[in-house]
């Protein structure tokens, strides 16, 4: 479903490349997100695509949110009002340092402990600030309605829970959540792995430049590929059919786009920086395969004897 686009309200219409100068967004980003979410410009001449500033704008503090790891489709179908709320609260991160939230008694008790060090021995602070600390699970939840704004929320288990993780980041979306557990067992790890969640082990050993650390350190979680447009069993189909048809170029489009499909799989995996743009990178450069190898299937009717 395509999203409207907005209309100018002031008459001003900017070409895609200044969009992309104006918010840090890509040209082939724009187009890209305009194919799998909606983003359609205010106008179009032929080719030619043209952003109204309210668009400009909300792609500016789409742009915002995206750098404080958030992902696209958590942040693009938002109504204008609560994504200018998130982005002004990410942008708060500049001059009011990073707002932190603490659930359960370890971390506060941690927390305590480090104010108390920090006023005997007159260190200075870092840019973590405490906005919110509850001593138990029950009294956060009763705080609902009347939780402050937070970049960050570590969230203590006693026994990692993917599924609790989940549910207390649905009552602050706009945080990022740290869980930081006692006891795990190897599945809990793995799930919290693949899909990209912040969790640290909370042992003995554990100190309050630890937990800070680990808030600083967190980008948000792993994002999904790309939609692809060709299964595996498609382009082995493709592959075969067109070493037997006119259309020679069609067998190595195909080829192309395995090899991507694995290297972006392995991408998601990795934890080295960079990683998240090497995955944009892939993914971009799927979704140009992808356009040629359409046209050429369509062309060619390679996908017509699939069953």
């Amino acid at each position: 479903m395509t999203i409207p686009a907005k209309p100018a309200t002031d008459g001003n219409l900017f070409k895609i490349g200044i969009v992309a100068s104006r918010t840090g967004i890509s040209v082939e980003r724009l187009r890209a997100w305009e194919r799998r979410y909606g983003l359609a410009p205010a106008h179009r001449d032929g080719q030619t695509r043209f952003y109204s500033e309210a668009q400009v704008e909300r792609l500016h503090a789409i742009k915002t949110l995206l750098d404080r790891g958030n992902a696209i489709r958590r942040v693009v179908h938002l109504d204008d009002e609560e994504l200018a709320r998130r982005a002004a609260a990410a942008d708060s991160l500049a001059t009011g340092g990073l707002h932190v939230g603490l659930v359960g008694a370890p971390l506060v008790l941690l927390h305590r402990q480090a104010k108390t060090r920090q006023a005997v021995e007159e260190t200075p602070e870092s840019g973590i600030l405490v906005v919110g600390s509850w001593p138990s699970l029950e009294s956060f939840l009763a705080a609902r309605d009347a939780l402050p704004e937070m970049h960050r929320l570590v969230l203590f288990q006693a026994s990692l829970d993917d599924e609790l993780t989940s549910e207390v980041g649905e009552r602050v979306p706009a945080a990022g959540v740290v869980t930081a557990y006692r006891y795990a067992s190897r599945s809990a790890l793995e799930r919290f792995e693949n899909e990209g969640r912040a969790a640290m082990a909370l042992d003995r050993g554990v100190s309050w430049p630890d937990i800070e650390d680990a808030c600083l350190a967190w980008k948000g979680p792993v994002q999904d590929n790309a939609h692809v447009a060709f299964s595996e069993e498609m382009l082995l189909h493709i592959i075969t059919a067109a070493s037997a048809s006119t259309s020679a170029i069609s067998g190595p489009l195909a080829e192309m786009l395995l090899e991507i499909n694995h290297l972006s799989e392995h991408a998601k995996r990795c934890e080295e920086v960079g990683a998240d743009e090497a995955g944009e990178s892939l993914a971009s450069a799927r979704s140009t395969l992808e356009a040629a190898l359409e046209r050429l299937v369509h062309h060619n009717g390679l996908l017509d004897s699939m069953n």
